[in-house]
Formats: structure tokens, C-alpha cells, sequence
């Protein structure tokens, strides 16, 4: 089950790829463009962001 879901998974990004790519850059960027006053208001959440992010890009 877990390969088949891996396999659909993955098809789908291929098929979907342009679409799938320019969403992620746009919410990148809307991530980008909020965490500056959030760094000011909440730094110990804003931290948290960035750990999430970082650890994210590496897997």
C-alpha cells in the first residue's frame, strides 16, 4: 500500500509539476514577506518557522 501511494504520489507531481512548482514558490515568498514584523511581534514562533523550513528543504 505504502508503494502505491508513493507511486500515485509521485505521478501526480510529475503531471502536475508547473503548477505544484509555482504554488510552492508563491507560498514561499508570501513565508518570506510575513516573517519580518513576525520576528519583531513573536520571535520564539518566528524561530520555530524557520527550524520548520530549514528542516523541510533538507529532506
Amino acid at each position: 500500500l505504502f508503494f502505491f501511494l508513493k507511486s500515485v504520489t509521485l505521478t501526480f507531481y510529475l503531471a502536475n509539476r508547473s503548477e505544484i512548482d509555482t504554488y510552492l514558490i508563491s507560498e514561499e515568498q508570501a513565508f518570506d514577506a510575513m516573517s519580518q514584523p513576525l520576528q519583531i511581534d513573536a520571535p520564539a514562533l518566528h524561530q520555530k518557522l524557520i527550524a520548520a523550513k530549514e528542516s523541510a528543504q533538507q529532506a
